[in-house]
């Protein structure tokens, strides 16, 4: 097995201070989490300080997230930005930021929610001394020759990368959880960690909130009952709220999901688990996730900007929730033309679509489940990540993967014996049990938003107020909460660590 540098994810962070004569360091001056090979394949960030210069490495794809918030003569570096924020103060809202989070519920390129904090560029090193800031790209991500074989011999050669990505980590003095979805990526890591004779000590799925789909539940059920293997579903927690919140802090308000991940990351953490695998990006790059078939045609026909309007096609209608002096800063258009020209910059793939959601919502979002959620604390690992396993997926024709089917028929060619289990549909279901939970959960949010004095120049409270009485005389009065309900909740928590809003023009 090849020689792998792992270390849990823990938060850390480092400040260095430097005068005309002297340094001053608080914090961790020496860092790495996550797992990194000796070829520079896997996810992780590390840092190094050395007398007044501290260097900084980012993996490839930079999904284990980190913040920098630089000065003259200061720099801290944190996993999580409310620990920048504990040592400078409230920061100025970064409106381009706002704006992308609006649009499409996640940040785009390095933005975070301050005009002052950054988050580090992916695939980088970075050494800031008296000199400043010197940023230093590693251009380890780099276009392969479109793949040559047949359709069924490409099929073949994912499975066998992927079992020889499988095959280098040694797990065997790990507490190794699977999370189990209803969907292809997850199947796949265990299916395959089965096939190898790999300890699994838990397979578990956690439930959604409404009105994500829980279909997830009885697929992963049906799965581990065909492979008889014990399967355990984390309900949802006992205070959806304070999930909220708690999801907010963890994420550095740079996600608008993954608050139901909290019961699975306290399982974890119950069972000491030290190792987890999960899917990220396998559908993004085997299973033509977010493509359509209007997409397919504009990206033959490279309309980018039919794209780009399209990935923005759903953004809330923010008169309903925002202050109007807001309004004015928010320009939809100005991130149709930014997705536009990074979809042109990105045309040489054979699919730009897939390179602009791992750059962007992968990284930025996703990732954040991953590792700030389900592995705090433990090791987590992105299989269909690991650099050589992208390369060969990236260069697949893009026909091969127009029609979003390449990874289900690999995953049904190579395990045959669990080919009749259905994968999951994406059904939409609100439980009996979920209702009183949901109840409770509105009113503590209506009443924070409502009460919450710093949120005033963000959102228009009246709305609330009217939500909330409506709840008191309508016991059967339900409020989808992946809609504006919960973008309220993001912004009355995020307003407590601003000190203006900053526009950028």
């Amino acid at each position: 097995m090849t020689q792998i540098r792992t270390a849990q994810f823990k938060d850390a962070w480092i400040d260095i201070q430097l005068s005309d004569d002297t340094h001053k360091v608080a914090g961790q001056t020496s860092y790495f989490s996550g797992y990194k090979l000796a070829s520079g394949e896997g996810e992780y960030i590390e840092w190094q300080q050395n007398g007044d210069q501290l260097t900084i490495e980012t993996s490839v794809f930079g999904l284990i997230n980190a913040y920098s918030y630089v000065e003259p003569n200061r720099i801290i570096i944190a996993t999580r930005i409310t620990d920048i924020i504990k040592k400078v103060g409230r920061q100025p809202l970064d409106i381009d930021g706002l704006n992308s989070f609006l649009q499409l519920g996640y940040y785009l390129g390095d933005q975070t929610p301050f005009s002052t904090i950054k988050c580090l560029p992916r695939d980088s090193k970075i050494v800031w001394n008296k000199k400043g800031l010197q940023i230093n790209d590693l251009k380890r991500l780099q276009k392969q020759p479109t793949y040559t074989g047949s359709y069924e011999q490409a099929l073949q050669d994912y499975l066998d990368l992927f079992s020889e990505v499988i095959a280098e980590f040694d797990t065997s003095e790990e507490k190794l959880a699977m999370p189990l979805s209803g969907g292809r990526d997850s199947r796949h890591i265990l299916l395959e960690l089965l096939k190898q004779n790999k300890k699994v000590d838990l397979v578990a799925t956690c439930a959604c909130f409404p009105p994500k789909h829980n279909d997830d539940l009885n697929v992963a059920k049906q799965l581990c009952e065909a492979l008889n293997i014990p399967h355990v579903t984390t309900p949802l927690g006992p205070d959806l709220f304070d999930d909220e919140l708690a999801k907010n802090d963890m994420t550095s308000f740079c996600a608008d999901e993954h608050a139901w991940m909290l019961p699975l990351h306290e399982y974890f953490k119950t069972h000491e688990i030290t190792f987890i695998y999960d899917g990220i990006a396998g559908d993004v790059l085997s299973a033509g996730h977010f493509l359509s078939p209007e997409r397919v045609q504009w990206r033959k026909q490279e309309n980018w900007r039919a794209i780009a309007e399209d990935i923005t096609s759903t953004a809330p209608l923010y008169n309903k929730f925002l202050n109007p002096e807001v309004l004015p800063h928010i320009n939809r258009e100005k991130i149709v033309d930014t997705i536009e020209s990074e979809l042109e910059s990105l045309k040489h793939y054979e699919n730009p679509i897939a390179e602009f959601y791992l750059k962007n919502r992968t990284r930025r979002e996703i990732g954040l489940s991953t590792w700030n959620i389900m592995g705090e604390g433990r090791v987590a690992v992105a299989p269909f990540l690991m650099t050589r396993l992208y390369h060969f997926l990236a260069s697949l024709p893009f026909e091969f993967i127009e029609d979003t089917q390449f990874h289900t028929r690999a995953i049904l060619a190579g395990y045959p014996e669990v080919k009749q289990i259905p994968f999951s549909t994406g059904k939409k279901q609100v439980y009996p049990e979920y209702k009183a939970p949901i109840r409770q959960f509105n009113q503590k949010a209506l009443k924070y938003i409502i009460n919450t004095e710093d949120n005033k120049h963000l959102l228009l409270k009246h709305k609330y107020r009217l939500r909330l009485i409506r709840m008191w005389v309508d016991t059967n009065y339900l409020s989808d909460r992946l809609d504006i309900l919960n973008k309220a909740i993001y912004y009355t928590h995020l307003s407590k660590y601003i000190c203006e809003i900053n526009s950028n023009g």
